[in-house]
């Protein structure tokens, strides 16, 4: 990686201060000033989602299109996790080809059990919901490791965990492969800095970080915590964690997982992206405008419908207008005396005498108004992709041709969303099993697969008694190659030659 400065520190400066987090938090800084209007951004995604609204706005009316749009799209981009399947790349006859075949097997169920101990899909899905509204998702590999009072290994697990959106951060790169680190960050209590780290250092950091229900200038503890951030620096393949607003790095480790491509999450779920930027876009922003005006439009539909009533005003000067304004209170069948009816007639009867609110207009204006809402809501579901699906949903009646075509047509534009959460589920998974075959126990292999694995001990004493087998075997065959040929051995003639020697001269005197 070259080397790049940072708030002026280098590289070489931060190598040759190795307990000094000045040269990360520089970076982390770096970060969080390239994500920074993405971010903005993303905050009015989430407010626009969740439909909150100040005090001068709270009777406006809306159609949250951005929530509808998202509930269709997490449906059809992610049904259910399903089971993971492992293959042999290369598959070819032989003893070596059964023993890939079991191994293949054994990680495929060690794979559904540890996904089956915690829930996973609930995981990939706050992914898939954070690409959907603030435009990336991630999820991040975890390693847990439980020792027994005697420093031995007693379980072991391997999961994927959420990282939300704004807890996540990279070196400077336009790609994944480029990126030099990554890093997530964790919320610590104080209680946690001591347990995870040294009793010093736990009591020295600061808990510079308040959550939302708390103050910042509350002197008590309960709702603050310490911004420490998990890095993976992939130039020196180290995990560093460096706490903001402290001095020192807190710990570090070297390649802890031995992964193939050492970072241990993958290439994240990005809605909009370029190839000259990496910070994503939100999905949201590219129909912003039409959604904004289709809030108008409803707003408008609201006012008027509020209008569609039978009221108005009437000439005071003509004698019980009021009556027949309110006829409520008359029974069927039941007329009272009118005082001045001749006047009415020769006034053009009550419709002179009432001016009321025109309905026919409202109603017209009404018929416009929901004619462009309707095209606003479809024109946001060509951008949004959305009118793929509903062109492809088919009727039963149809021809089966017919219902292949739309099915077709329908899935052009969803088909390649659907592979990207495919590619990062398959990556968690692939990153999953790095774990496992690289740092899992055999025996809990085996108790998680149901696959018997032999231990060091087991293979040394099978060995051996192959050996032992072997070598009796060997001398069987010998020792009846030798009896075959005493009974071949004719009567009054020269002894045969053993097995693999030649004959031998016989002595002089003796006849032939």
């Amino acid at each position: 990686m070259a080397t790049e400065q940072v708030s002026g520190d280098t590289r070489a400066e931060a190598d040759s201060e190795p307990r000094s987090s000045k040269y990360w938090l520089a970076e982390i800084e770096a970060a969080k000033g390239r994500v920074g209007p993405w971010h903005k951004r993303a905050h009015g995604v989430l407010e626009r989602y969740r439909d909150e609204r100040d005090e001068a706005n709270k009777n406006q009316r809306k159609v949250n299109i951005l929530w509808a749009n998202t509930e269709v799209l997490k449906a059809a981009l992610f049904a259910e996790l399903g089971n993971p399947d492992v293959r042999r790349a290369f598959p070819y006859p032989g003893q070596d080809n059964k023993i890939a075949r079991t191994a293949a097997l054994l990680l495929e169920r060690c794979l559904t059990a540890c996904s089956n101990l915690y829930d996973s899909t609930y995981e990939i899905e706050c992914a898939i919901e954070d690409m959907l509204l603030p435009g990336r998702g991630q999820c991040w590999l975890e390693y847990e490791v439980e020792m027994d009072d005697g420093d031995a290994i007693r379980y072991q697990e391997a999961k994927f965990c959420y990282v939300q959106w704004d807890r996540f951060l990279h070196g400077a790169g336009n790609r994944f492969t480029d990126w030099p680190w990554v890093g997530r960050m964790h919320l610590f209590t104080r209680d946690e800095l001591v347990e995870k780290f040294d009793d010093k250092v736990g009591k020295e950091i600061p808990l510079g970080y308040c959550l939302p229900e708390g103050k910042k200038d509350d002197k008590d503890e309960i709702f603050k915590r310490a911004a420490v951030w998990e890095i993976w620096d992939k130039a020196k393949k180290e995990r560093h964690y460096i706490a903001e607003d402290y001095k020192d790095v807190l710990k570090s480790d070297a390649d802890p997982f031995k992964l193939r491509n050492f970072f241990p999450c993958p290439r994240p779920l990005d809605a909009i992206k370029t190839t000259t930027d990496s910070t994503p876009i939100p999905e949201y922003c590219e129909y912003q405008d039409q959604a904004a005006e289709l809030d108008r439009v409803t707003t408008r539909i609201n006012k008027l419908t509020e209008m569609m009533k039978w009221a108005g005003l009437y000439d005071d000067a003509m004698p019980d207008v009021d009556k027949l304004l309110d006829l409520g209170y008359l029974n069927d069948g039941q007329f009272d005396p009118l005082k001045g009816a001749a006047a009415w007639r020769d006034a053009g009867g009550i419709e002179a005498a009432l001016f009321s609110i025109p309905l026919d207009k409202i109603a017209a204006a009404l018929q416009q108004l929901y004619q462009q809402r309707g095209i606003l809501i479809q024109t946001i579901y060509e951008i949004t992709g959305i009118s793929d699906i509903i062109r492809g949903s088919s009727d039963p009646n149809e021809t089966l041709g017919a219902q292949k075509l739309k099915a077709n047509f329908g899935s052009l534009r969803m088909q390649k969303r659907q592979k990207a959460v495919q590619r990062f589920v398959r990556d968690l998974f692939e990153i999953k099993g790095e774990l496992i075959a690289e740092h899992f126990e055999p025996k809990q292999l085996s108790q998680m697969s149901g696959i018997l694995l032999p231990t060091a001990e087991e293979k040394a004493q099978a060995q051996q008694i192959m050996a032992r087998v072997e070598q009796m075997k060997q001398m069987q065959a010998m020792q009846a190659q030798q009896q075959q040929m005493v009974q071949q051995q004719p009567q009054g003639g020269p002894p045969m030659p053993p097995p693999g020697g030649q004959a031998q001269p016989m002595p002089q005197g003796m006849a032939a």
